[in-house]
């Protein structure tokens, strides 16, 4: 026995009276199945007989029904049996001789026209048996005439992002093309002790940054945030300056206790270099401009010259790696459009009197069905006449029925296109019934079960219960024995738990229900003059040093931030006024100085990126393929 959900459950569980039998959620199931007479197969809780039923003479088995082999007959000449139906040989029609019933609707013998050479589609257009068709050299493709050639380049470019591109690139008159500019092999270069930043562009030097006197420099990494804090404060969480273990006796004058801290606000920035220097991550770092020897400038971080590349063919692209030429061109009459030519002055045409659509033509069909008819699916309909039947008979579907349904010899009744017997199959032996859902004949008492056992759900159950171990009970699948305590406890959960509460030694302490700990009773502080009571503690009136005021409980500054000559504040950083500078005939952009020279190529070129690419035209010739390019 185990202890599980406040009960005491036995490992063994529940067992049955007879060692025959099984013990189950419905009962003590036995072993035993139900037995059935000699002959017969126990299915579905029946007990099924093997020998088929059998149909009087005359008729055979088929559907689970007894039929006879004639089908059933109409009372009239000239019906047919269908469906139960009696319907005429004789179709429906319609009054006039220009209708004809096709369906369940009259419509006339016309049907509507199109012109010469087009066929309806039955959506009211009339669609012609040609395509669309261009002139020669161009195929239709969508709604455009599409020449059979593509765009192609003078000799000496090729076709790359629908421009003609050179195959020479852009030069540069001195150092090497990169990214559109031309850059000498050299570096950049700093002072002594300075090095190079490639993301500011300037060259940097660590100091140590100064705070006023009384002061210390604090950093908080998680902000990047540097300020000058109290001297007497050691720590600085992003917001205040706070001593890490305060004295047992009153905090500093420009702080006071706070949640066990002693708390000001931060006085100012700390400054460097003489204010000239910039605060990085809590370090401070002078700043100086990179520098290139003449006549190179700074640009990305790399010395480049004045005078940029060129194309000696073609212009140069606005990335200034590529020499771009005119064109692509196309065959007369066509104008480039992404790799295809496209006609100019031809769209695609159809026959007279219809317009391209897609890759059919198409025109709206003049409806020319008879007065007092419709266009509706290809047909000329009269909407207000239906198919008549003759004499008593009723337009069933697109059928002429007798209001009567077909009828079978006595015995029989009509279903389906059989005549099926009134009486249910015959069991050769007795004590059996026919059972259409199985099919089969079946007995009529069913299977039994041996004494003292009952047959239910197609299984023989005992007339006993489970049997538990005395002092438990059955609950489910499982023998339990409720949990008790012994004594003065209780039992809450799992536990057994004393009645009496917990009590504190000491008088002057209480019991914390939530804790379970002794802790002092409340008392009111009292406080010595001039002193008042805040969050259970004895405070005095804050008093700030020299530049600083007392707000909401802290000791702010007045002093706004301030940087040394030629700096300017940024956020809380003193950044130099002016950028980098660089050698004449220069400019910087970025970490680099540039030279103000733009690239050069050779005549007739022009520089796109670091591409020279010709400017002349391509020239064309109309033929069944485009000649090479070299």
């Amino acid at each position: 026995m185990h202890f599980r959900g406040g009960v005491c459950v036995l490992t063994a569980g529940p067992s049955c009276a007879d060692k025959n039998l099984i013990p189950t959620k419905e009962g003590c199931v036995s072993k035993t199945l139900p037995q059935c007479p000699q002959g017969t197969t126990l299915r579905n809780g029946q007990c099924i007989l093997a020998q088929d039923p059998t149909c009087p003479t005359g008729q055979t088995l088929h559907g689970g029904f007894c039929a006879i082999a004639e089908p059933p007959e109409c009372p009239a000449q000239g019906f047919y049996a269908k469906d139960n139906l009696c319907i005429s040989a004789h179709p429906p029609t319609c009054q006039s001789d220009t209708l004809k019933a096709i369906g369940d609707r009259c419509v006339h013998v016309q049907r509507p026209g199109c012109p010469s050479g087009t066929r309806p589609d039955g959506n009211g257009r009339c669609i012609s048996t040609e395509k669309p068709f261009c002139q020669s050299g161009f195929t239709v493709i969508g709604d455009k005439c599409v020449h059979s050639s593509t765009p192609f380049c003078a000799a000496g470019s090729t076709l790359q992002n629908d421009v003609c591109v050179s195959s020479t690139t852009p030069i540069c008159t001195s150092g090497f093309l990169s990214n559109g500019i031309c850059v000498d092999k050299q570096n950049p270069s700093c002072n002594r002790g300075f090095k190079l930043n490639n993301n500011s562009g300037f060259c940097e030097q660590r100091n140590q940054p100064f705070c006023p006197a009384n002061f210390v420099s604090r950093y908080h990494k998680d902000k990047d945030l540097a300020v000058c804090c109290p001297s007497a404060l050691d720590q600085f969480d992003g917001v205040f300056c706070f001593k890490t273990n305060p004295d047992s006796s009153p905090c500093p004058p420009n702080s006071q206790l706070v949640d066990d801290k002693c708390v000001s606000t931060p006085g100012t920035s700390p400054e460097c270099d003489g204010g000239k220097g910039v605060m990085i991550k809590g370090n401070c770092y002078s700043r100086q401009p990179a520098t290139c020897p003449f006549p190179l400038k700074l640009q990305n971080g790399m010395c480049a010259y004045d005078n940029g590349p060129v194309c000696s063919v073609g212009t140069l692209s606005a990335s200034g790696t590529e020499c771009v030429v005119e064109g692509p061109n196309c065959p007369p009459g066509a104008f480039a459009l992404g790799r295809q030519c496209i006609s100019n002055v031809h769209t695609p045409e159809c026959p007279a009197g219809l317009r391209p659509d897609g890759d059919q033509c198409i025109g709206t069909v003049t409806s020319d069905c008879p007065a007092g008819t419709i266009l509706k699916d290809n047909y000329c309909l009269h909407p207000n006449k239906k198919p008549n039947c003759e004499g008593s008979l009723t337009l069933f579907g697109d059928q002429c029925v007798l209001p009567i349904t077909a009828t079978c010899p006595d015995g029989t009744r009509p279903q389906g296109n059989q005549c099926v017997s009134l009486q249910n199959p015959i069991c050769a032996l007795p004590g059996y019934t026919y059972s259409a859902k199985e099919g089969a004949c079946v007995y009529l008492t069913g299977p039994v079960c041996n004494p003292p056992h009952r047959l239910q759900n197609g299984k023989c159950y005992a007339d006993v219960d489970h049997q538990c171990p005395t002092g438990t009970i059955l609950e489910g699948q499982r023998c339990i024995s409720p949990a008790n305590c012994v004594g003065d406890y209780t039992l809450e959960g799992d536990r057994c738990v004393h009645r009496e509460k917990p009590k504190c030694q000491d008088p002057d302490t209480q019991l914390d229900e939530k804790t379970g700990q002794c802790i002092s009773r409340i008392v009111t502080p009292v406080c010595e003059q001039g002193q008042m009571t805040a969050n259970g503690q004895c405070v005095t009136q804050a008093i700030c040093p020299s530049g600083l005021v007392p707000y909401n409980g802290y000791c702010v500054s007045l002093v706004p931030l301030r940087c040394g000559p030629g700096l300017r504040l940024q956020g809380d950083q003193c950044v130099l006024e002016k950028g980098p500078n660089c050698p004449p005939n220069h400019r910087p952009i970025g970490t680099e100085c540039i030279s103000i020279q733009e690239p050069k190529c050779p005549p007739n070129t022009l520089l796109d990126r670091d591409r020279c690419i010709t400017a002349s035209a391509p020239d064309c010739v109309i033929m069944g393929v485009c000649p090479e390019v070299a």
